[in-house]
């Protein structure tokens, strides 16, 4: 049964500043806003430790699938802004890792 999910993916930016991650992070959050099958998409920052949270809402049939479906859509975004995600098709050594983080449960949302 497909159901809605919050999903929050947390990563560590590299070779930016603050300052130039900020603005691009813009350029994501409008790549985000236009990606297919997301709902109720942020992004938060802590600029200077260089981490980005990445929080939306997704449909997918169990929480596994929700987050697969996150990290696509975020990577997807990134992409269309010009960033580059190196090692991210290996996702799950960097989660095992600490290099990234994502949370998921069900969400309280009324599908559309």
């Amino acid at each position: 049964m497909t159901r809605t999910f919050y999903v929050e993916v947390t990563c560590r930016a590299s070779g930016s500043h603050a300052e130039e991650l900020e603005e691009h992070l813009e350029q994501v959050m409008d790549a985000l806003q236009d990606e297919p099958g997301v709902a109720d998409a942020d992004i938060g920052a802590d600029l200077d430790e260089m981490l980005v949270d990445f929080c939306l809402h997704v449909r997918a049939d169990s929480a596994a699938d929700a987050v697969a479906q996150a990290h696509t859509v975020v990577r997807s975004a990134l992409h269309a802004a010009g960033a580059a995600t190196p090692g991210w098709e290996h996702m799950d050594r960097a989660l095992a890792s600490e290099e990234a983080v994502s949370t998921v449960r069900p969400a309280g949302l009324t599908p559309a």
